[in-house]
């Protein structure tokens, strides 16, 4: 959790994703206390009877491709993108990306396991490909 807050923290300011406030420890639990944001993707779409129009398509797809650059430019890989994993902010409407709990920093080595989602990972992943900035 304290990885994931750390690079929350390095992202804020950056549009598409959230801002963050702290981390908390309770006992045994942590949370991190984080911008409001509403629905995920998953749930806008399966409200919508599964269909988005062409338009808005075209803003998910421009927003989430920003989001990413930003994430690898900062020297990360999320390796758990899905539908899920991008919410829509309360107040700007605006896509943003969240749920760093797997990211990584970037560089190619061989990988032992799939780590992420099987349905929405690289392809590379699926041929034990791990991609990390370190070996690029």
């Amino acid at each position: 959790m304290e990885k994931e807050f750390n690079i929350m923290l390095e992202l804020m300011g950056h549009n598409y994703f959230p801002g963050v406030f702290a981390l908390q420890k309770l006992k045994e639990n942590s949370y991190i206390i984080m911008e409001k944001l509403d629905s995920n993707l998953e749930q806008l779409f399966l409200a919508r009877g599964r269909k988005f129009a062409l338009p808005t398509i075209a803003l998910i797809v421009h927003q989430a491709f920003a989001a990413l650059r930003i994430f690898h430019d900062c020297g990360y890989l999320h390796r758990d993108l899905k539908p899920e994993n991008f919410m829509v902010g309360s107040e700007t409407h605006e896509l943003k990306l969240i749920d760093f709990g797997l990211a990584d920093t970037l560089t190619v080595r061989q990988a032992s396991t799939l780590i992420g989602n099987v349905r929405f990972c690289a392809r590379q992943s699926h041929f034990g490909v791990s991609t990390k900035k370190e070996d690029l």
